[in-house]
């Protein structure tokens, strides 16, 4: 509770700091207060919407689960799609500042070179995306360094045990009690006895390099399970107490040999 209220304090500070910097910017440059306030308003809002799409969908999603070519194309699209919304924003204040001028009133009080917009607000966007990598960084390896500790202190134990994050907790699951684990897109699920399930951010494929080979067995590009809770084969499917699991073509071949021989 304490920690999450600490984390929205630092964002209150921090967009405060920034609508702070983009008024005395923008009011350094065109020396005029009122429309300053108006595109410092506009930019800072943009400037909000990019930096939390980036740190809390594009980071999460694609550059922690190194999913990097998607990052990059996500990243031009958000990149574009501001820059179009800011452009959008100055072209409609200044053209209703030209829309006054024809009335007889001020008209445009300034001008301003919407680079120096840009550069103000992807400053900003900048900033803030630094600050969340250099926060998931140190938090990933303390949870890398606690999760070393507890792998090691439990070395001396019979069982072998897979260490996960899961709902912001370290967990370690006996291998023995995992049923199966399924791929659902950039998660895994874990289902162990007796009835337990865990989800964590990391690929199939990742998750499978950690386990012992002789004791999971990959049945299909979104399945693997445990050998020794599989309790019957079928045609396409593995069969694990009443669960029944999808068995693919190009994991067919080895599964049933695999299987049997190890069961032996």
């Amino acid at each position: 509770m304490k920690k999450n209220r600490k984390r929205i304090q630092f964002h209150v500070l921090f967009w405060v700091v920034s609508w702070l910097f983009l008024a005395w910017f923008l009011t350094r440059l065109t020396k005029e207060y009122y429309y300053s306030f108006i595109l410092t308003s506009l930019i800072w809002f943009i400037a909000i919407g990019t930096t939390y799409v980036s740190n809390y969908l594009l980071i999460p999603r694609f550059l922690l689960t190194k999913k990097y070519l998607q990052l990059a194309l996500f990243s031009l699209f958000c990149l574009l799609v501001s820059l179009w919304l800011e452009l959008l924003g100055i072209v409609a204040i200044f053209y209703y500042l030209l829309t006054v001028n024809s009335t007889g009133q001020k008209g445009v009080p300034f001008l301003i070179d919407p680079v120096f917009l840009i550069a103000g607000q992807y400053l900003i966007v900048f900033t803030a995306v630094v600050l969340r990598l250099i926060r998931v960084y140190n938090t990933l390896q303390k949870e890398k360094i606690e999760l070393e500790n507890r792998i090691m202190g439990s070395g001396n134990s019979s069982l072998s045990n897979l260490a996960i994050r899961s709902d912001r907790k370290e967990i370690l699951i006996p291998e023995a009690e995992i049923l199966y684990i399924q791929a659902m897109g950039d998660y895994v699920i874990i289902f162990r006895e007796p009835g337990n399930k865990h989800m964590t951010i990391e690929t199939l494929t990742g998750i499978y390099k950690r386990l012992p080979q002789n004791e999971f067995i990959r049945i299909h590009r979104s399945y693997i399970v445990n050998r020794k809770k599989i309790t019957a084969i079928g045609t396409n499917s593995v069969e694990i107490g009443k669960m029944t699991l999808p068995m693919s073509r190009k994991y067919k071949s080895g599964i049933l040999s695999t299987w049997l021989t190890l069961s032996c």
